[in-house]
């Protein structure tokens, strides 16, 4: 008895696995037969139902399968076992690799094409998407090479990253004044495009040999991931009117050596910047709050940054291999600095971190040989691997990864454990502003010279300066 339900447990149990769909249902289009897969999908109101793949061990349609081919149609209402269903959405990866697909109706009652729904049907020639639909997910379409045109609907608000990438066959695309949302690159690889492509809000879409010079409209808001890749690119003119210079706007475009951020800039997103090796200087307006993860990664050339007052978070790898930076000002307003985020600035020199910092990311400065300098808020023990909050350690922010010109330290904790980081050589001088100094926050620090305490610290505990042979100088306040 216990060997049958075991063996019934597990075929169910595989089952499961096997299958992605709760029902399926057959429908034709004139002579064509094809099945559709679905999943129950809770509504507020009345019962939906989403099409899906057939099988959940892989997004692909495998070649044995009965997956749709030639023209479909979505249809608005499905009925299984006596209940009809409304179908609200398209799922993720619901046809993708259905390369047999040419043609694909989707009817009124759609409102959700997931993310990579259709990716990969490169047989597909012709859609058309209903003026239900308001948002398009990420990579929904990407590498549909048949597809010559697309009309997307006004009804669409949202459309996710690379929607249409590799879609080499596409010569034109409207994109209605209802889009308000692009993120990142939309039509990546999309080398049929050979005009821009924007509404009143939003540019879309340059194509890198259009020219080398770029004057953006008066209105538009968001650049979304415009100018990826266009390393020809020598000119940009953003109006005032924008205040998203989006994810991957101009990634890549190594041959600006300057632009003019506006004021009304408030967010710089992640890779907005990255890889513009050309960039010699850039100014970051007193509007900005947030800078994105690799934002101004691998921007060589740049020899100075001013973070602004405003600016409260920087991403992870901001300013990653930023090797020709040698002075950076960061704001008193900001409260998190990401991991990595100076990581190979070996450039730098000195480096301040205000006090308003209360979380600083592992690795930091990790690979910065150059610096000598630093003052910081707070050096202590209770820093984990994942969140430095306002106690940081010397070496948490360092980096544990050894790198030329670095120095190997034992840093301790209050429970006896020590782990190993890796200083600069060259630092020398290390200013604390926060509150107090905790167990062995300098244990073994053989290369430091000099220690200035600030006036807030209030206690320094034992073992703090242990080994610190080198110290030559260290000023603590009278308070």
């Amino acid at each position: 008895m216990k060997r049958i339900i075991s063996t019934l447990i597990l075929a169910t149990l595989c089952g499961i696995s096997a299958f992605a769909y709760d029902f399926s249902a057959r429908f034709s289009s004139g002579q064509n037969q094809y099945t559709l897969y679905f999943n129950v999908i809770n509504l507020s109101t009345g019962r939906g139902a989403e099409v899906t793949s057939e099988r959940s061990s892989s997004p692909f349609y495998s070649t044995t399968s009965t997956y749709p081919r030639g023209n479909i149609i979505i249809p608005t209402t499905v009925t299984y076992n006596g209940i009809t269903y409304s179908v609200k959405s398209i799922g993720e990866h619901a046809f993708s690799g259905c390369s047999g697909l040419t043609s694909v109706t989707i009817r009124n009652s759609v409102t959700s094409i997931g993310s990579s729904a259709f990716s990969g049907c490169s047989g597909l020639t012709s859609i058309t998407i209903s003026e239900s639909v308001t948002s398009i997910g990420n990579y929904a379409f990407s590498g549909c090479s048949g597809l010559t045109s697309i009309t997307i609907p006004e009804s669409v608000a949202e459309i996710g990253k690379g929607a249409f990438r590799n879609c080499s066959g596409l010569t034109s695309v409207t994109i209605p004044n209802s889009v308000t949302s692009i993120d990142g690159p939309a039509f990546e690889g999309c080398s049929g495009l050979t005009e821009p492509l924007y509404n009143d809000n939003i540019f879309a879409y340059f194509p890198c040999d259009y020219a080398t010079e770029c004057i953006i409209p008066d209105g538009i808001t968001l650049i979304a991931g415009a100018f990826l890749g266009c390393s020809e690119l020598t000119s940009v003119t953003i109006p005032n009117s924008v205040t998203n210079i989006g994810s991957y706007a101009f990634s890549g475009c190594s041959g600006l050596t300057s632009i003019t951020i506006p004021n009304s800039v408030i967010i710089i997103d992640s890779y907005a910047f990255n890889g513009c090796s050309g960039l010699t200087s850039i100014t970051i307006p007193n509007s900005v709050t947030s800078i994105g993860s690799y934002a101004f990664s691998r921007c060589s050339e740049l020899t100075s940054i001013e973070i602004p007052n405003l600016v409260t978070s920087i991403g992870s790898y901001a300013f990653n291999a930023c090797s020709g930076l040698t002075s950076i000002t960061i704001g008193n307003s900001v409260t998190t600095i990401g991991e990595k985020a100076f990581k190979s600035c070996n450039g730098l020199t000195s480096i301040i971190i205000p006090n308003s910092v209360t979380e600083i990311g592992n690795g930091t400065f990790s690979g910065c040989s150059g610096l000598e300098e630093i003052t910081i808020p707070f050096v202590g023990s209770s820093a984990t691997a994942t969140t430095a909050s306002a106690s940081t350690l010397l070496g948490y922010i360092f980096g544990t990864t050894s790198y030329e010109g670095g120095i190997a330290v034992q840093q301790y904790y209050s429970s006896y454990s020590k782990a190993t980081y890796y200083i600069p050589s060259n630092l020398r001088s290390i200013t604390v502003t926060g509150s107090a100094l905790l167990y062995g926050a300098f244990y073994d620090c053989t290369m430091l010279t000099s220690v200035t305490i600030g006036n807030s610290v209030t206690s320094i505990e034992k073992y703090a300066f242990y080994s610190c042979s080198g110290l030559t100088s260290i000023n603590i306040p009278n308070s």
